[in-house]
């Protein structure tokens, strides 16, 4: 699959979570039925079919301490919403390619031991893993 600059889902650096949001500009991008549909097996199909279509927008480093998977998951998720001002400003968040809305449902979350997760309604679902031999990045230079 051809994939388009800065869309490629790479494995994060050991203490980082990649954070990507589908470009929903794009015609042939997934619909928002297709990215936050309650059944797994629809949103499993609409990431590997347009896996293209996801942009990386933040680099989130783990607090020290937060091992486990669902508060790393959880920790990215806050970081990457606008609060009180906009989450590009948050600690430990490195915006990726500009200013971007908040995280939501349908987003994509990868931990740094390649596991790939949706975010949903509640909570998350592992729903990609990526190869062993995937390229690792940590803070964009």
């Amino acid at each position: 699959m051809e994939t388009k600059s800065n869309s490629v889902v790479v494995r994060p650096a050991p203490g980082f979570v990649h954070v990507y949001h589908y470009d929903t500009q794009s015609p042939e991008a997934p619909t928002f039925v297709e990215t936050h549909s309650s059944n797994l097996d629809v949103v499993r199909a609409a990431y590997q079919e347009w896996t293209s279509f996801v942009r990386k927008v933040a680099v989130v480093e783990s607090y020290p301490g937060i091992v486990a998977d669902i508060p790393r998951l959880d920790d990215a998720w806050e970081r990457t919403n606008s609060i009180d001002a906009h989450w590009s400003e948050n600690n430990a968040v490195q915006a990726v390619n500009g200013l971007h809305r908040s995280s939501m449902v349908g987003d994509v979350m990868v931990l740094d031991d390649g596991r790939v997760f949706s975010v949903c309604g509640v909570g998350f679902a592992e729903i990609d893993r990526l190869p062993e031999d995937a390229p690792v990045e940590g803070w964009e230079e």
